[in-house]
């Protein structure tokens, strides 16, 4: 068994492709997984990250590590 692999700028048009695909001859099945861009992929760690660090400083509040910051000295950071 062989695989082709083609990727598609424009998603509107996989399931025409798909369709076109299974229609030739000795295709035995198609697979559809989606391509995260690199855009994705930093977005979702920045998200990630910035959770992650809101859940710690919680955490250490919560159980007097240390108090959250203020708005005043976020700003001043800034």
């Amino acid at each position: 068994m062989t695989q082709i692999i083609v990727n598609l700028n424009d998603e509107a048009k996989t399931s025409q492709v798909r369709r076109a695909i299974e229609m030739l001859q000795g295709v035995v099945s198609t697979s559809v997984f989606p391509i995260q861009s690199e855009k994705t992929r930093v977005q979702r760690k920045y998200v990630q990250e910035s959770l992650g660090r809101a859940l710690r400083q919680t955490r250490d509040a919560k159980y007097g590590v240390r108090p959250l910051q203020t708005l005043e000295s976020f700003m001043s950071e800034l």
